[in-house]
């Protein structure tokens, strides 16, 4: 009998902890749409509005609105960042930036909604705040890279900056406006350019990174499906 009690109860408990999963990303779902619809200034009410749940249900499972934000945080940033670094086990450090930069404007073009709430929090996310940052595979790469004398010029705060804000801006044009293979490719040549990488070479790392972002994106979305 007791080993029957268990056995019965058991799938109670797994509908019940699946049915609070289900709400709690949806929670996340509609915060998302809100912040790639409205910007990051949204209410509780707003997200709760749009997932067609009540405040008290919100409270199941938020403190409050800035748990929410963190939540959202690393749904969106930090399974990107995880995720690629998972997909890209390249030994170079160069060739794996540009190939990691490279799914990153082909997510853009893929999931715009995405890139767009990726660029919302960015830019309301401290840069100390290393798990919310969406270029944090940037900052690691670099260093890596000037370490091993593969760069000409370190990688700097300001210099880091500077490329994070150009990826910023190529990926807000790809997600609104889309863009071709030879301007991602552009793009990741002048940044390795930018640290001193050899010309010939960055052209052709980044045209490599370029035709792999396709397959690559494929692998990560199916990394991220449930």
């Amino acid at each position: 009998m007791m080993s029957m009690t268990g056995t019965e109860s058991e799938p109670t408990r797994t509908r019940g902890f699946k049915k609070k999963e289900r709400t709690r990303r949806l929670l996340i779902s509609a915060a998302i749409e809100e912040i790639a619809s409205n910007g990051e200034a949204f209410t509780i009410l707003d997200v709760t509005k749009r997932a067609d749940v009540s405040n008290g249900t919100f409270y199941n499972y938020f403190d409050d609105r800035t748990m929410l934000v963190d939540a959202v945080i690393t749904e969106v940033l930090s399974a990107f960042t995880d995720t690629s670094a998972e997909l890209v086990t390249l030994d170079d450090p160069v060739r794996r930036f540009a190939t990691i930069t490279a799914l990153l404007l082909e997510h853009a073009a893929a999931n715009p909604q995405m890139a767009t709430v990726m660029l919302r929090l960015q830019s309301t996310t401290s840069t100390d705040t290393r798990r919310a940052d969406p270029f944090r595979h940037l900052r690691h790469d670099l260093n890596e890279a000037a370490e091993l004398g593969r760069l000409n010029r370190e990688p700097t705060d300001a210099a880091v900056d500077l490329v994070a804000g150009a990826l910023s801006r190529a990926v807000s044009r790809i997600a609104t406006v889309g863009a071709t293979d030879d301007y991602r490719a552009d793009m990741i040549r002048l940044l390795l350019e930018g640290f001193g990488l050899d010309g010939p070479e960055a052209e052709a790392l980044a045209t490599e990174a370029v035709a792999a972002a396709p397959e690559l994106s494929r692998a990560y979305l199916r990394a991220e499906a449930p």
